[in-house]
């Protein structure tokens, strides 16, 4: 239990890093002038939703940040960024005879410009053929590489027949009525359930409609109806990250925090963008954590009393308050550990995190050098010296010990490509480049020794290995930056047009902020005449 925060830590850093797009999905407009086909306007909005709770890269937020005046909303950048949005779709649709076709722009949220634009036409009793359209055009216009199987999942429809899929959504739009006002409206939740079960008995496989009537018997606090529908959900529908989560709630709000944990740890894995779903997580172990901090210090208060001589007890008290982030009472215990034994190698070492995390940084420095001198257990002391030397700018002391760090743990690839950094600040191009070649000869998802060994090239004029370089970047990762905005300067000395505004406008769509938004936007027009 002494770990457990640790576990936290160790299980969000180990989430794959992906591209973080926040996305909102605002109801389509009807531009048919019928009111009976009204009900598109959640079907097509919702389809979306369903399809892209499947892409780990993607968090969706609800137009509900908005209120009634979302029509409003897209483009004002101060709304946007503090929602955190960054991609809108809307649209329209119209049905003519048998024929439903369907626009949708991809708008940037924060200055209401349009990305890409899609229109589509497909039967009206078959609309997953546009809503597949739209999401596929999505992933490629974010640059969201799916695998085969991610892309079949993606394209899954709410239910493969009309009538079923049209039941669904009205019932949905129903739930939506009731779950408008707090408490819930029952009548509208009363008749939101009844479309639920009809459109489960006319298609018991119908994950999505099981999930919603999980979330009426949740409101209505039949909690192992719930728990049954949920489960049900995800035999189903494995994948469904929102009855998992619901599910891990559920089981937060009977104590049930074992079986929460595991489910919420599948749904992180799932959706690892979710602030929502890190947040619960983290809740639950900051509770589990404290129940049993008590029980954990108390022998240890009395190991002190008895023996206050002793520095185990001091040390022993320092990790606890350290694995509960009271850093201030840690540094204390840790410092009386050390009063009493000045070669106790190990407090050193936690002593110089502490300083290290409250910027004390020549503090931290001193106190992993006598971790180091005196033999503490972490072997990668020498790399936590070398990032803090780094960053004092010591360069040349930063090199040696990040040199010691690979001597001690060969198979520790980090501080390679520190060593690289540090190389390089030092002027030392040469010994860089072999430094980040090897690192990157060691890895295979890493894009930044590629961006480091484009720019040693670019240095000494070689625009060709800088651009394959920063290509086999981009390779790995096609959301880095650098690498686009190094490609887009280098096709634009070489006066190839075409390619240098395609890695220009990369650069504004990745990061629109860009300190050089304004540069890049003129190098644009300037090529594009």
């Amino acid at each position: 239990m002494t770990q457990l925060l640790s576990v936290l830590i160790i299980f969000l850093l180990a989430t794959p890093i992906q591209a973080q797009w926040q996305v909102s999905i605002l109801p389509y407009e009807n531009k048919t002038d019928a009111p009976q086909q009204e009900w598109y306007k959640r079907g097509i909005s919702e389809s979306v939703v369903v399809a892209l709770y499947k892409v780990p890269q993607i968090r969706l937020v609800d137009e509900t940040p908005f209120g009634d005046t979302w029509q409003n909303a897209v483009g004002d950048a101060t709304l946007m960024n503090k929602k955190n949005i960054h991609v809108v779709l809307q649209g329209w649709y119209q049905q003519r005879g048998n024929q439903l076709k369907i626009h949708t722009d991809i708008v940037e949220a924060s200055n209401g410009k349009i990305r890409k634009s899609i229109t589509s036409e497909t039967a009206t009793q078959h609309p997953q053929k546009a809503i597949s359209e739209i999401v596929l055009a999505l992933m490629e216009n974010l640059d969201i590489s799916l695998q085969p199987e991610q892309k079949t999942a993606v394209q899954k429809p709410i239910s493969e027949r009309f009538k079923n899929y049209q039941t669904t959504i009205n019932a949905i739009r129903t739930f939506r009525q009731a779950t408008r006002q707090a408490p819930p409206n029952p009548a509208f939740l009363s008749q939101a359930e009844t479309g639920f079960k009809r459109a489960i008995s006319e298609n018991p496989q119908n994950a999505h409609a099981t999930y919603y009537l999980g979330r009426v018997y949740e409101l209505r606090e039949n909690m192992s109806e719930a728990e049954a529908t949920y489960r049900k959900t995800l035999i189903l529908d494995f994948e469904h990250v929102m009855a998992r989560y619901h599910l891990a709630l559920l089981f937060k709000k009977q104590g049930r925090s074992s079986e929460a944990l595991s489910e919420l740890e599948q749904t992180l894995r799932q959706s690892p963008l979710n602030p929502d779903i890190q947040t619960t997580i983290s809740e639950l172990f900051f509770s589990q954590y404290e129940q049993t901090f008590e029980s954990l210090t108390t022998p240890l208060k009395d190991m002190i009393q008895s023996a206050p001589d002793d520095p185990t007890g001091y040390y022993e008290l320092g990790n606890a308050y350290d694995e509960l982030y009271r850093y201030t009472e840690a540094a204390d215990y840790f410092e009386q550990a050390i009063e009493r034994d000045s070669t106790l190698a190990d407090a050193h070492f936690k002593l110089g995190l502490i300083y290290h995390r409250k910027s004390q940084h020549e503090k931290a420095v001193v106190y992993l050098e006598q971790a180091a001198q005196h033999g503490t257990l972490f072997n990668r002391v020498y790399f936590r010296l070398g990032q803090i030397l780094y960053l004092l700018g010591r360069h040349d002391e930063a090199t040696a010990q990040f040199l010691k760090a690979i001597d001690k743990e060969p198979n520790y690839l980090i501080p390679r490509y520190h060593l690289g950094m540090s190389q390089k600040a030092q002027g030392h191009a040469e010994e860089a480049f072999k430094t980040f070649e090897k690192y990157a000869s060691l890895t295979v998802d890493d894009a930044r020794p590629y961006i480091e060994m484009g720019e040693i090239y670019q240095q000494k004029g070689n625009a060709g290995d800088a651009i394959t370089a920063y290509q086999k970047a981009l390779e790995i990762s096609t959301v880095e930056v650098e690498a686009h905005h190094h490609l887009a300067h280098l096709y634009t000395d070489q006066n190839e047009q075409s390619k240098a505004i395609k890695h220009f406008k990369s650069v504004l769509r990745l990061r629109p902020d860009h300190p050089e938004a304004g540069a890049i936007q003129k190098h644009i027009q300037t090529l594009s005449k």
